[in-house]
């Protein structure tokens, strides 16, 4: 497992997704979670020990399956899209940063990108999908 959550941590650094600090106010032990392949990890960071229990829960209605298949009836088109990294694609502003920093064996890592494990991150991740589908015709 260590092997791969080195293999992971340096991905996610030469990706820009997390820069190395020397201090942190907020720091979160790392959880990794095999993936389902069985041969990759997903680092998330244990963040109900710090920044979620001072988080204000902002919070953003999933649709239910009935209603998005209503929504689909009829259309002509159809487009499947790879949501398996969206957190990682949205950006955090720089006042955020410094509340989603994990601890490693590595030392420590800031987030630039929304990290697995923050309680608001599904909905943060959800919104801005919905605003951008909707110019879309059914």
């Amino acid at each position: 497992m260590r092997n791969k959550v080195e293999a992971e941590l340096d991905r996610l650094q030469s990706e820009g997704i997390i820069t190395p600090i020397q201090f942190a106010d907020w720091a979160a032990p790392i959880v990794p979670i095999l993936k389902a392949d069985q041969s990759s990890i997903r680092i998330c960071g244990d963040y109900k020990v710090s920044v979620n229990k001072a988080s204000k829960l902002d919070q953003y209605p999933i649709p239910k399956i009935e209603d998005l298949f209503a929504t689909l009836a009829g259309g002509k088109t159809f487009s499947k899209l790879d949501m398996s990294q969206t957190y990682q694609q949205l950006k955090l502003d720089e006042d955020s940063k410094q509340y989603v920093v994990i601890n490693t064996y590595k030392g420590l890592f800031q987030y630039n990108r929304l990290p697995f494990g923050i309680s608001s991150a599904p909905g943060y991740s959800n919104a801005p999908s919905k605003v951008s589908y909707r110019e879309f015709p059914m």
